[in-house]
């Protein structure tokens, strides 16, 4: 008997299927959290992270912004406001991106949620990155 559930990640311009995993690691609002087969249904937001699927003793690992993960009947079904996968991450750019909030949180007038939610997915697409 199979441990594997499918996962399907849907973005606003891509819909990808993702094969089936054994587990799958997610970065929720208040932590990370994983699910396995014949978990029961479930609606949780997801905040910025990496997302690890793991299926027969492989690991891949992706970066998010946040959205939300619906399981329901053994499928995993991510709604994503952007994800990539760790070997398409462009570190330059994502380093670039980091030394811009860092630079702009140092301006008194700046609106600091944004900056630090700006650092945040860079610093996760730099650390997702160094997983290949």
């Amino acid at each position: 008997m199979s441990n594997d559930f499918t996962v399907e990640i849907i973005t606003p311009t891509n819909r990808k299927d993702m094969g089936t995993a054994n587990y799958l690691r997610l970065p929720g609002l208040n932590g990370l959290f994983g699910v396995m087969k014949n978990h029961t249904s479930a609606l949780v937001s997801l905040g910025v992270g990496e997302i690890k699927i793991e299926n027969s003793g492989k690991s891949e690992y992706l970066a998010t912004s946040g959205g939300v993960l619906e399981f329901k009947d053994n499928k995993a079904q991510l709604l994503l406001e952007a994800v990539e996968q760790a070997g398409e991450i462009d570190k330059a750019r994502a380093e670039e991106s980091q030394n811009r909030a860092k630079e702009r949180m140092k301006n008194a007038k700046a609106d600091r949620m944004r900056l630090e939610i700006s650092l945040a997915r860079a610093i996760n697409r730099l650390n997702v990155a160094k997983r290949v």
